[in-house]
């Protein structure tokens, strides 16, 4: 019964719920190509900030690791092979749609600066969230903060408007891919 006081206090499975919508709308964001969708990918990455924070690094990463391959990309069809062939040739299989656009230098660019923009948004949308974070983290009280903001110590579930946003998010990516007529 002590180690209840040490394990986590949020239900990690809604966390993946957000996590593969995100992967959901990143998919989506890459095929269509349109702004649109990439910032529709940055708020569901926003949002995933206030769910789960471990949700939010990897989806980060995730991110991260897009933005260096469109890099890498970009420079080998602007230098020719700045890297090993067998490594190009595995980072056009992972990143690279069969699209004959993949190999036009300004096709690369517009989707890095997209996947950049839906970064920023994330990283955007996640400033009050870190700014609560350090407020809570830097008051004289916050050991008794951490017990009204159900941090340590609760195993009741909080009904926040992250959640209420993330469900309408999530409903509303399923009803429009239901709707598509190319499904």
């Amino acid at each position: 019964t002590q180690f209840l006081g040490y394990s986590r206090p949020i239900n990690p499975q809604f966390s993946g719920i957000v996590f593969f919508v995100y992967f959901l709308s990143l998919f989506a964001a890459l095929k269509y190509r349109t702004r649109t969708l990439f910032v529709v990918t940055g708020l569901i990455s926003a949002l995933a900030w206030y769910v789960y924070f471990y949700t939010a690094t990897f989806i980060l990463a995730m991110n991260s690791v897009v933005i260096v391959g469109y890099i890498v990309h970009a420079l080998i069809l602007k230098y020719g092979h700045v890297i090993p062939q067998s490594i190009a040739q595995f980072l056009r299989k992972i990143f690279i749609q069969e699209n004959p656009a993949d190999n036009d230098l300004s096709a690369v660019l517009s989707l890095l600066k997209n996947m950049v923009v839906a970064t920023g948004v994330s990283i955007i949308g996640a400033i009050p969230f870190m700014w609560a974070t350090y407020r809570l983290m830097s008051s004289p009280y916050y050991e008794e903060l951490a017990r009204v903001a159900h941090i340590v110590a609760s195993r009741t579930p909080v009904i926040s408007t992250a959640w209420v946003a993330t469900l309408c998010i999530v409903m509303g990516t399923v009803w429009i891919y239901a709707c598509r007529k190319d499904n």
